[in-house]
């Protein structure tokens, strides 16, 4: 089950959790403009997918939107703070 983490400031922008983060990668996805996504720039968040079977972590703080699956939601924040 996804630990209940709330937004947080980070150094670089914010960091979401759950249905938040999930419905902001949509967001930055959508809105990509030649090869950079300008939304949400410097944020990152996490959220986790099939009753938390697996977790979409995304790090936005260089309007590059990576985005990556971890089988633990420890591996998903340690991939956000530490690249």
């Amino acid at each position: 089950m996804q630990s209940e983490h709330s937004d947080k400031q980070t150094d670089s922008g914010m960091m979401y959790t759950g249905d938040k983060a999930k419905k902001i990668l949509a967001e930055i996805l959508a809105n990509e403009k030649d090869g950079l996504y300008p939304l949400y720039y410097g944020d990152t968040g996490y959220y986790g997918e099939a009753n938390d079977q697996y977790f979409v972590a995304f790090d936005n703080t260089t309007g590059d939107c990576w985005v990556e699956e971890f089988a633990t939601e420890e591996r998903a924040i340690h991939w956000i703070k530490n690249g």
